[in-house]
Parts: C-alpha cells; sequence; structure tokens
C-alpha cells in the first residue's frame, strides 16, 4: 500500500477486490471491527486484506469480549471474494445481524450493527492513526485496572465494570455472588517475616485465588489484603462450595518454603464473607454485605467462612 499517492485517489487490491480509500490528509481507512455499547467499548480489531478476526471470551481470540454471553470461540469475520463475512463457531448464545441470526457465512455491511451474544459491534473505516489512538486508550485503562502487586483486577474494574454486570445479571434473574476475603493477621506476617515477604503472600494468595475459581469469574484486589472475588452464574450453594476450597487452598499451601529458616514456620489462612445478589440490590448494598459477613469471619475466629448474617459450617 505504500505507493498510495498522497491525494484523494483509490486504490484496488487484487487479491482481495477491496478498493481502499484515502481521504484527504485522514490516510488509508481500514474496516475495524468496534464494540459499540457496553464494558468492552473500547475493544476494536483492524481487519486487513487476507485476515480474518476471531472473536470470543477466550484470551486466545483475536477480539478479546468479557461479557458472559460471549462463548469462549464465538464468531469469525473474514475477507472472502473482497467482502467481509460474519460467521458463527457453534456458539451458545448466537450470533445476529439486527434479528436475523446468522446460521451460515453471511455478508456483513460496514456501518451495520451485528450481535455477538448480547454485545453490539460495528465494522468502521479507521485510519491507522485513530487505531492506534483508540488501542493506546484502552490500554491506558485496562492498566488502570490493574493491581501492580498481584496482576489481578483492582478497584478501576468495580467503578467501570462491575455495575454493568450486576444490571445484566439481575435483567436475567441469573444469581451472582461475591466473596469478601481478608488474609488473616497480615500485618503480624510483615513484622515478623518483612514487607517482601508479605508481597509475596498477597501475589500467592492471588494466584491460589485464581486457580480455584472458574474462567468466567473475577477476582479483584480491594486493596491492602482484601480481595473480592464476583461469581457469576452461582447461587448461594455454589459460592459456599466455592469459599470451602480457598480456604483448603489458601490453609494447605506450603507457605514454610518461603521463609528458607528450618526455625521459623509460616501459616496463612483467610476469612471469607458470602453474599448472592439479591433482585432489587445495588452493588455496593451488595458489597457491603459480603464485607460484613467477612467480618463477622474475622470477629468469629477466623479461617472461615460466613453468609451474609449467618454462619457457614467451613
Amino acid at each position: 500500500m505504500s505507493d498510495l499517492p498522497r491525494t484523494p485517489s483509490e486504490q484496488f487490491d487484487d487479491r482481495t477486490g477491496v478498493v481502499w480509500r484515502r481521504r484527504r490528509a485522514d490516510g488509508l481507512r481500514i474496516p475495524t471491527v468496534r464494540v459499540v455499547a457496553g464494558p468492552d467499548l473500547l475493544a476494536s480489531y483492524a481487519i486487513y486484506p487476507t485476515e480474518r478476526v476471531i472473536i470470543g471470551r477466550d484470551m486466545e481470540c483475536d477480539l478479546v469480549l468479557s461479557d458472559d454471553s460471549v462463548s469462549r470461540r464465538h464468531a469469525i469475520v473474514e475477507w472472502k471474494r473482497g467482502k467481509l463475512y460474519l460467521e458463527d463457531l457453534g456458539s451458545t448464545n448466537g450470533t445476529s445481524i439486527g434479528r436475523a441470526g446468522v446460521v451460515r457465512p453471511v455478508e456483513l455491511p460496514q456501518g451495520e450493527v451485528f450481535y455477538v451474544g448480547n454485545v453490539a459491534l460495528r465494522i468502521d473505516p479507521m485510519t491507522i492513526e485513530e487505531i492506534q489512538h483508540l488501542e493506546r486508550v484502552a490500554h491506558r485503562l485496562t492498566q488502570a485496572s490493574r493491581d501492580d502487586l498481584t496482576g489481578l483486577l483492582g478497584r478501576g474494574w468495580l467503578e467501570q465494570q462491575l455495575p454493568g454486570l450486576v444490571a445484566r445479571n439481575q435483567l436475567r434473574q441469573t444469581p451472582l455472588a461475591a466473596l469478601f476475603i481478608d488474609v488473616d493477621h497480615f500485618k503480624q506476617i510483615n513484622d515478623t517475616f518483612g514487607h517482601a515477604l508479605g508481597d509475596q503472600v498477597l501475589r500467592t494468595t492471588a494466584q491460589l485465588l485464581l486457580g480455584t475459581v472458574r474462567e468466567g469469574d473475577r477476582v479483584v484486589r480491594y486493596g491492602g489484603e482484601e480481595f473480592l472475588v464476583v461469581l457469576n452464574h452461582c447461587d448461594r450453594q455454589g459460592a459456599e462450595r466455592v469459599a470451602k476450597r480457598l480456604l483448603h487452598s489458601i490453609r494447605t499451601h506450603q507457605w514454610s518454603a518461603y521463609v528458607g529458616d528450618e526455625e521459623r514456620s509460616l501459616a496463612v489462612t483467610i476469612s471469607l464473607g458470602v453474599a448472592v445478589l439479591t433482585p432489587d440490590e445495588s452493588h455496593e448494598d451488595w458489597l457491603q454485605r459480603a464485607d460484613m459477613a467477612m467480618y463477622a469471619a474475622k470477629g468469629s475466629g477466623r479461617d472461615r467462612v460466613m453468609y451474609a448474617d449467618e454462619p457457614v459450617p467451613a
């Protein structure tokens, strides 16, 4: 494409049959798949000639979406005979253009909204400069919602994403559970073994939490030694099972191996509070109930689970 003139013109790509347009000083415009609404609003992927874009929740996809209505590998957009086509990959919640479900590959005009699960997307022509700007903004927001020490989601995620997740689950009447978690006696760990080992305890706790919950669940470092786990499509019984697994995972980990001193041992436990979202509850009230349950677990001896104001046997 480097031989495009600097004046308004068109160039035909004989590999795809696509006419690429250069408009004034805007530069070459590339068809770009963009999310047009919802938590993944800034997600996008430029479709260069001969390329295809796999859309889904799996981190290996080209365009990764976080909405729980999206399958791991949901849909694909690709060039065929100089046109863009949309194809469903056997998803659970389907792919559609408008109200028409996509069963086999269909042509996808630029500018027309299509749906992957409940996520609305559109193909817009964008300059390289516009694409790069969008990527920079998305990257800054992603970094802002991540915790530097653990790599988990941070408080920014609670402000940007959680309200939408709560609203969607309440609308669909699907259960959502919160687990508030506190590392027991963490100040004592810092005072006894030093802050470097304390940081390692937090990083390892984060890894153990991530390794215990499902891929679609969210793990957030709430602050200090406190964590929040949001369990999607999970009722009270399911939340209790997860909470007990988390207790066991932290309790039985070989923590003393981090100390490097046979004369000193390290044991780490956690206290958990569990709350299931109610139909008309705000996300703030929901999290507060889980937080109060966690403090009740700490007050009743630690290394245990409490369900809202009611104890759950550990």
